[in-house]
């Protein structure tokens, strides 16, 4: 079975091993040494990934060229249907997002690393798989592995924070897993943040409207207690709302805690209902 996409400008498409295999075109001739143009190649690199990242599985870190520092990940699924399907998907479009996906965002200014590669796979007959290599932020670290190693951020590097997490709902991008463990931060480096993890987002023709950014902000406050352990602690440091409004203080009200509580438990109920 053949995908339907073509390389994005700056990509190649090359076919003949187990899927089609698109790379920066600039990077072909490093990936093609490293193996990976084939399934076996990405199972070798993975086989002593590290396990204690955040994500759906394993990393491993590859120095593709010189100065290019990678992040290589198989694809799995995530939700209610990730321990039936783990790695399979139905059809090519939602492994080819992980290409796409952080294009579009690129384009629209927002700061998610660059994907370098992706090997598509078909089979068995309907499903895909998928593996994908992205740009590494040498020196970044999440926030949940931050807060966990006991250094969370002050007050000026939460604003930071939410603060991207604005411009990407600015930005027209819908963010199904935003959470602390989706934020990477670059300590040194004032203003530096990243959003990681975009599959599965959605592409807007304009900027998020309210209740999209309060259900992405309210999944962000929730990451937040549940990494730190104090959800029934009856006061939230992190001033999420003030932080995200900035000087709109009536969009501040619309995502005042009150609001984001409410979010969730519409969410709750809507749930019990299905």
């Amino acid at each position: 079975m053949r995908s339907p996409e073509p390389a994005p400008e700056g990509y190649l498409r090359i076919e003949g091993g187990d899927g089609p295999f698109y790379v920066r075109a600039d990077l072909e001739v490093a990936f093609r040494e490293a193996g990976l143009q084939r399934i076996g190649g990405w199972c070798r690199a993975l086989a002593g990934a590290s396990q204690d990242s955040p994500g759906r599985g394993g990393v491993a870190r590859l120095r593709i060229t010189a100065d290019t520092p990678a992040i290589l990940k198989a694809l799995r699924r995530g939700g209610l249907t990730g321990p039936l399907w783990r790695n399979r998907f139905s059809g090519p479009r939602r492994v080819l997002d992980n290409l796409w996906l952080p294009l579009a965002a690129i384009e629209r200014d927002v700061p998610t690393p660059a994907p370098l590669a992706l090997l598509a796979c078909a089979g068995p007959p309907g499903l895909w798989r998928g593996w994908l290599a992205v740009r590494e932020i040498e020196g970044g670290e999440d926030l949940v592995t931050r807060i966990r190693r006991g250094a969370a951020p002050d007050g000026a590097e939460w604003g930071r924070a939410v603060a991207a997490v604005r411009a990407l709902h600015d930005a027209g991008i819908e963010h199904p897993d935003l959470n602390l463990g989706n934020l990477l931060v670059v300590p040194g480096e004032p203003g530096s943040v990243w959003i990681l993890d975009l599959d599965g987002a959605r592409l807007h023709d304009g900027p998020l409207p309210v209740p999209l950014r309060a259900r992405g902000l309210m999944r962000l406050r929730r990451s937040y207690f549940k990494t730190t352990a104090r959800a029934h602690r009856p006061r939230d440091p992190v001033n999420w709302a003030g932080l995200y409004a900035g000087d709109d203080p009536l969009l501040a009200a619309r995502l005042s805690p009150g609001v984001l509580d409410g979010v969730r438990a519409a969410r709750h109920r809507a749930g019990r209902r299905r």
